[in-house]
């Protein structure tokens, strides 16, 4: 099976209304991005930029740093910046937690169209995948309005799990999606298209946002949306 994993850990300031990061990202096989990352010019850093804002929209990678860069297997740190996202009608701050282009969605052949229902040919892909996307978010200055709900689906073709673990000084997010095989017949498309919509269904990928510096009276409003 081939593995792709991405982990952030986000704070925010609320002097600069900037959120920073770190994160990891370890991936192999089908998804090992050396070829992408590797090069003279900023490859690496293209590579790693069009990752992060694809994970945490609008985020700019400001470091990175591999620790291990091989035809098998490619780790790599980084840092990122975000500025404030514009709040929406009820003054709540978007956090997008998306999905990254080079992720499992990146491996799917050119013929797959999620907007249909059914298939007369197998989708096959490089190999059986797993995609972990995790977010840990420091609570400080912040209240969550909107969470993603816990989520499990297993089905013939495989599983999306959506995990939230919440208290006052930090929210942990996690949502992996593991395909069993590398070649689904077209009477299973509809079983792994559920777990791929599911995966990128706007509802499991945002958390809406409050800072806490704001009336407590409008907070409550929010609340109550």
């Amino acid at each position: 099976a081939s593995h792709f994993d991405v982990r952030i850990d986000l704070k925010y300031d609320s002097e600069s209304e900037k959120f920073s990061g770190t994160g990891c990202l370890s991936a192999d096989h089908c998804f090992n991005p050396l070829a992408k990352m590797h090069g003279l010019s900023d490859e690496a850093e293209s590579y790693l930029s069009s990752l992060v804002s694809g994970v945490v929209d609008g985020a700019d990678i400001t470091d990175y740093n591999p620790s291990l860069f091989n035809d098998q297997k490619v780790v790599v740190g980084f840092e990122f910046e975000l500025k404030k996202p514009e709040p929406d009608d009820f003054d709540r701050i978007p956090l997008l937690l998306g999905t990254p282009s080079d992720g499992i969605a990146g491996m799917l052949p050119d013929d797959v169209r999620l907007f249909q229902q059914q298939r007369n040919s197998p989708v096959r892909l490089p190999s059986k995948m797993s995609q972990k996307i995790e977010i840990r978010l420091e609570m400080k200055g912040l209240e969550a309005i909107y969470q993603p709900a816990v989520l499990m689906i297993d089905n013939g073709a495989g599983s999306l799990a959506v995990t939230v673990e919440a208290d006052d000084d930090r929210i942990t997010i996690v949502r992996k999606l593991v395909l069993m095989k590398s070649v689904y017949e077209a009477e299973e498309w509809p079983d792994l298209r559920t777990l791929i919509l599911a995966d990128q269904h706007e509802r499991n990928q945002t958390l809406l946002l409050k800072t806490t510096g704001d009336d407590e009276k409008d907070g409550d409003l929010a609340a109550d949306e």
